[in-house]
């Protein structure tokens, strides 16, 4: 079937919007929040400023719907990841599983996770506010995942879920910093055996 010419600018209007959001969550991952404008993301995607600004109009509008867009691909990630494991996988079994599932989403997907982990703490409150609900649903991921290891025994009883969470977002988050595609796997392994079984040769009675 032959699109209409609305379907056709429709499509159009999709397609920059998707090359805006590219374009700027590389822009942001490389150089931060401050220095990101919409005149640069018109510069590098090569639209008219006034095609991003219909799209999105203000330089805020554009950052919260970036960080937005890592939040989602994060929680689709290790989601993705979960799935493949069987109902009988335990919480600490699914906790390693998403350890490396993040790990991999921060390294190997487009610019968009790591635009929200370099911008997150440096956007204004407004766009904070504005990520609230999308910031909760990721620790959720975690808590959740906590959670049911407690409930099966897998993970101790008397840890926090909330904090624990909070810590493997933190670290992970850190390792942008540092660490090669090629050694992703063995980050993660090394650090499900950290987290999940302490670091110290003879744990304390």
């Amino acid at each position: 079937m032959v699109p209409t010419p609305d379907e056709v600018a429709e499509r159009r209007r999709d397609a920059s919007r998707e090359k805006i959001l590219q374009v700027a969550a590389e822009r942001l991952s490389e150089h931060g929040y401050g220095p990101t404008s919409l005149s640069d993301v018109s510069m590098l995607s090569g639209l008219e400023l006034t095609v991003v600004s219909f799209h999105f109009p203000t330089k805020e509008d554009l950052v919260e719907a970036v960080l937005k867009t890592g939040l989602d691909h994060a929680v689709a990630a290790i989601g993705q990841a979960l799935t493949q494991l069987g109902p009988e996988a335990t919480g600490a079994e699914r906790i390693e599983i998403a350890i490396g599932a993040y790990l991999h989403a921060i390294s190997d997907q487009h610019h968009m996770t790591r635009a929200n982990i370099r911008c997150y703490r440096s956007v204004p409150p407004v766009v904070r506010r504005g990520l609230a609900v999308y910031t909760r649903a990721f620790v959720r991921t975690w808590t959740d995942l906590l959670e049911a290891g407690r409930a099966d025994s897998s993970l101790r009883s008397d840890l926090d879920p909330d904090v624990i969470a909070r810590m493997i977002i933190a670290a992970l988050n850190s390792a942008v910093t540092w660490m090669r595609s090629a050694d992703i796997d063995r980050v993660a392994e090394q650090f499900s055996a950290a987290l999940l079984h302490g670091v110290a040769a003879h744990p304390r009675p």
